[in-house]
């Protein structure tokens, strides 16, 4: 049984691929822990998910790096249940999904420990640029640390502020 709490931009896109799809778990939180779980990860500071970055909430880094138009939203993502290699790789998250206009779309997962204990740690940041004209699929670009998001949404505005 696939359940979202929120429903964000990216979402019905993800859910449709299977390491991103939302599973039952025996340890799948309720929608009230769930939504605890992910307040504390927008609460927890960005310096904590990337030591480069200062000691403010996360989602308030997020606001101003990504803009004040952006349209963001938030739901948790639980490591798929079946025993094959993808599941293992694949832990519990909080995904960050966000839409800028005229600009790219983010996806950031962070991974996190048990709700009584959260361990975030970012385990996924990835910026779609556009479509391939050949295939007609969605180009993205995966980044290393949070605290290179920045530059490179900087840089693709430049590139696309002088094309136009």
């Amino acid at each position: 049984m696939k359940r979202l709490l929120v429903l964000g931009p990216l979402t019905l896109l993800l859910s449709s691929l299977p390491m991103f799809s939302q599973v039952s778990s025996p340890n799948q939180l309720d929608d009230t822990e769930a939504r605890k779980l992910i307040q504390q990860v927008q609460n927890t500071p960005a310096s904590k998910l990337d030591a480069r970055l200062p000691a403010t909430r996360l989602v308030d880094w997020l606001k101003v790096r990504l803009g004040e138009h952006a349209q963001t939203s938030w739901v948790l993502r639980y490591a798929p249940s079946d025993k094959s290699r993808q599941a293992s790789a694949f832990p519990d998250c909080v995904e960050m999904d966000a839409t800028i206009s005229g600009k790219p779309s983010v996806v950031m997962l962070i991974a996190v420990g048990h709700a009584s204990r959260l361990t975030p740690y970012l385990f996924d940041l990835a910026v779609t640029t556009g479509k391939n004209t050949d295939t007609g699929r969605p180009e993205s670009t995966e980044l290393n640390r949070l605290s290179d998001l920045p530059s490179f949404l900087d840089n693709l505005h430049q590139i696309s502020g002088t094309q136009q």
